[in-house]
């Protein structure tokens, strides 16, 4: 997320995607608190991280 987020334009990198990112995690951390799974994204593409959502939905 933080690579899309100040990479999006490679030729004009955001330099304030970081802080947003940051604004974001603060603004959502009583959501991320309470919630009952969490699926951990950072080392996996999309197919991955469905896989990983449905072994949660069907209990394995």
């Amino acid at each position: 997320m933080i690579r899309t987020l100040g990479q999006a334009n490679a030729e004009a990198p955001d330099p304030l995607a970081m802080e947003r990112l940051k604004s974001l995690l603060s603004e959502r951390a009583t959501q991320y608190e309470t919630a009952h799974y969490t699926v951990d994204t950072s080392d996996c593409d999309v197919a991955e991280v469905v896989e990983r959502t449905l072994a949660i939905v069907r209990g394995a």
